[in-house]
C-alpha cells in the first residue's frame, strides 16, 4: 500500500492512486526502492537510490519530518540557554528544503514533535523567522506530553499513525488536478 523510505530521520511516503491494488517493494539494487501499481500497463513509480531521486507522475507523496534536533538543532540551543544565532545559511538551506518538499508533495508535508504543544511554532519564530510562512502550510503534529516518556518509539507510532490516517481521509485521496490537504489530524499515542 505504501513505501517508507528513510535517509536519516526524514521519512518519505509515495502512493499511485491509479489503481486499488498498490505495491511497494525493493528494486534490484539494494539500496533503491520502488512503488509502482503491477497491474498497470504504465506504472507509475517513484525511485530512490542513495543520492538519485527520480519522479515519475506520482499522485501522491508525504513527507514527515522531525523538527526537534532535525530542522532546528533544539539540543545546541538548550545548551546553549537559548542564545543562538542560526546562519544565514542554515536558515537558507531550511527554508529552500522546505519549499520544495511542499512543492514537490503539493502541500503534504508534516512536522512532527515529541516536544509541548507551541514549541515548533515559538521556535520557528524565533530561530527561523523566514521558514514561519512555509511552517503555516504544513501539518504540525505533536505527541501528548503524556507520552513523552515513550520517546522515539512513540515518534515511530505516531508516523505510522499520521500515515494511516492520511490514507483513511477521503478528501486526501481525491485526485481531481488538484491537491485537498487534510484539515487536521488526531493523533492519539495511547491507541
Amino acid at each position: 500500500m505504501f513505501s517508507t523510505i528513510t535517509p536519516s530521520t526524514t521519512t518519505i511516503l509515495v502512493k499511485d492512486t491509479s489503481s486499488p491494488t498498490n505495491s511497494c517493494h525493493p528494486t534490484a539494487a539494494s539500496s533503491s526502492y520502488c512503488c509502482s501499481t503491477p497491474t498497470s500497463s504504465d506504472s507509475q513509480e517513484y525511485y530512490y537510490n542513495g543520492n538519485d531521486v527520480r519522479r515519475q507522475e506520482v499522485e501522491q507523496c508525504m513527507v514527515i519530518l522531525d523538527w526537534d534536533d532535525t530542522i532546528v538543532p533544539t539540543k545546541v540551543l538548550i545548551d546553549q540557554g537559548g542564545k543562538l544565532t542560526l546562519s544565514n545559511v542554515y536558515t537558507s538551506v531550511v527554508e529552500a528544503f522546505l519549499t520544495l518538499l511542499l512543492h514537490l508533495t503539493k502541500g503534504n508535508v508534516y512536522v512532527l514533535s515529541s516536544s509541548t504543544e507551541g514549541w515548533v511554532r515559538e521556535s520557528c519564530a524565533l530561530y527561523l523567522p523566514r521558514v514561519l510562512p512555509l511552517l503555516d502550510e504544513m501539518q504540525v503534529v505533536h505527541v501528548p506530553k503524556r507520552h513523552l516518556a515513550r520517546g522515539l518509539k512513540q515518534k515511530e507510532a505516531s508516523a505510522v499513525r499520521i500515515v494511516s490516517q492520511w490514507y483513511s481521509t477521503p478528501s486526501c485521496l481525491e485526485a481531481k488536478g488538484h491537491h485537498h490537504r487534510c484539515s487536521s489530524l488526531e493523533i492519539n499515542p495511547g491507541t
